[in-house]
Formats: structure tokens, sequence, C-alpha cells
């Protein structure tokens, strides 16, 4: 089977913790990735590999526990790119303390769903 490219969209919740109390504050990442797949739903399967691959948890400079978690994978496009690494990110962008409901909304807006 032919194999294309893909650009594959993955929102990432962060969460901060500081001495066992989770902070209200919220931050969100959005990464565009792209991945050669026979479909698009081989497409989602290997992004989300590279995905947890990416998250990640560690100790900041205010002493607080950061987490960052894969949240949603909501679309999938075919791409003219070649010649790219699978897996390389092509666009990201970082949503802050935006609440759990706020981020519904822009999800909602931006890709037409609802989680």
């Amino acid at each position: 089977m032919r194999k294309n490219n893909y650009a594959v969209k993955l929102i990432y919740r962060i969460n901060y913790q500081k001495h066992d109390k989770l902070s209200d504050l919220i931050s969100w990442e959005e990464r565009v990735i792209c991945v050669n797949a026979s479909s698009f739903d081989d497409a989602f399967r290997k992004a989300e590999k590279f995905a947890i691959e990416y998250e990640t948890e560690y100790e900041n400079t205010l002493g607080e526990i950061v987490k960052v978690r894969l949240a949603y994978t909501p679309n999938c496009y075919l791409s003219d790119l070649v010649d790219i690494e699978p897996g390389t990110e092509v666009y990201s962008s970082g949503f802050f303390d935006a609440t759990e409901d706020e981020m519904n909304t822009l999800l909602d807006i931006m890709c037409n769903i609802k989680k």
C-alpha cells in the first residue's frame, strides 16, 4: 500500500504541582508533527507514539513538578512535505492559563470537536 505524508495536530495539557497541591494553572501546547502512513488512522496511531515520547515530568525553578501529557489528537491532514523525518515538529504554539472549559471551547472553534 502506498504511504503518504500526514501532518497531525497534537494538544498537550501541562499541569503544575507544588507540595502535593495541584495548581489551578493549566497550560496547553499545540504541536503539529509529520508522519508517513498508509491512512489517516495509521497516521493518528503513529503520531500518538511520537506524542507519548514527548510527554515529560520535571521540576522547574519554582520547585513545581511540571507534567506534560497528551490530551487530544484532534486533526490529521494530508501533507505535501517531502523528505521530512517522521516525528518532525513543523508547528508549535502555547495557550497559557486556560481552564479546561476554555480549552474545550477553543478546541470546538479550532477543530469543530467537543471533549
